[in-house]
C-alpha cells in the first residue's frame, strides 16, 4: 500500500513538474517582399529613397488598407434548448498580398498623374493591448499603411 501511494505521489509530481517546465519557442521567420519589376518595365519608378534628378511634385501618398473579414467555415449545430439547428460561422482576416498592396498604391498615383513614387514605404501595423482574459499583453494585426511621394519625372 505504501509503495502504491509513493508511486502515485512520484507520478503526480513528475507530471506537474513536466507541465510547468518552460516551452521553447521555435524560430519564426516572416518575410515581406515587394517586387517592383512589373512597374519598372512599364517605366514607373518606385523607390524607398528620394529622387535625385529634377521632377514635378504631385502630392504625398498615404493609403490605409484594412483587411475585411472572410468566412472560413460554416457549421450547422443542433441547439437542444430550442430544438432546431443553428448556423455558426468562423471568420478570419483576409490575406492581402504585397502585389495587391503595390497595385493599389501605383494605380492611385497614376490617377493623380504620377509616373513615380519616391520615399515609398509599406508597413504592417500591429497594436498591443492588455488582454484581461489571459492577464498578459497581446498583439493583434490592424492594417497596412502605404506611404510615399507621388512625382512626375
Amino acid at each position: 500500500m505504501k509503495r502504491t501511494s509513493l508511486f502515485l505521489l512520484l507520478l503526480v509530481t513528475a507530471v506537474l513538474v513536466q507541465s510547468c517546465s518552460p516551452k521553447l519557442m521555435p524560430r519564426d521567420v516572416k518575410t515581406f517582399y515587394i517586387d517592383y519589376s512589373k512597374y519598372s518595365s512599364e517605366g514607373f519608378l518606385i523607390s524607398p529613397n528620394p529622387y535625385p534628378g529634377s521632377f514635378t511634385s504631385l502630392g504625398e501618398l498615404l493609403i490605409t488598407v484594412i483587411p475585411g473579414d472572410v468566412v472560413v467555415s460554416k457549421m450547422n449545430v443542433f441547439n437542444s434548448q430550442n430544438n432546431f439547428y443553428e448556423s455558426t460561422r468562423t471568420f478570419e482576416k483576409e490575406q492581402i498580398s504585397t502585389k495587391e498592396l503595390l497595385d493599389i498604391a501605383v494605380n492611385f498615383a497614376k490617377q493623380k498623374g504620377a509616373n513615380a513614387i519616391v520615399n515609398f514605404k509599406c508597413e504592417i501595423k500591429n497594436y498591443s493591448y492588455y488582454n484581461t482574459a489571459l492577464k498578459k499583453p497581446s498583439i493583434y494585426f490592424s492594417h497596412y499603411e502605404i506611404s510615399g511621394f507621388a512625382i512626375k519625372i
